[in-house]
């Protein structure tokens, strides 16, 4: 049987049909043998995204901005920021516009880091 006739489990369609308010991301992908993910897209094609309940998003304080500023400052990374605060990339951009790495920096921080991983493990088996 080759790729075109072969039948996809967990397809848009198959989403569509077990579709009912109140049906989580999680019980969908079990139901449908597929990952969380996959359930995620299919909700997005068909229009049905469920956005994150209100309470959930907040502006950020002054005072977390401003420490957001100090690690930007600092030479972090975007991704540092928004892991360390609970954020997206789109926030941390919007409230500070031009602070991207460039594929330049950014290689040379991977570099800097995957250089510190090899000291790590040469140190902890022993060798120098």
């Amino acid at each position: 049987m080759d790729n075109r006739t072969r039948r996809k489990y967990g397809t848009a369609e198959d989403y569509a049909r077990i579709h009912r308010p109140g049906l989580s991301t999680a019980e969908a992908a079990e139901l449908l043998g597929v990952a969380p993910r996959t359930i995620t897209r299919h909700r997005a094609s068909l229009g049905l995204s469920q956005p994150r309940p209100a309470e959930q998003i907040r502006p950020k304080t002054p005072e977390e901005l401003a420490r957001m500023e100090a690690m930007l400052d600092d030479g972090a990374p975007i991704r540092e920021v928004e892991r360390t605060f609970g954020t997206t990339w789109r926030t941390v951009t919007q409230h500070f516009p031009g602070r991207a790495w460039t594929k330049s920096q950014a290689g040379q921080y991977a570099r800097l880091v995957n250089s510190h991983k090899g000291k790590r493990a040469r140190a902890v088996n022993g060798n120098q």
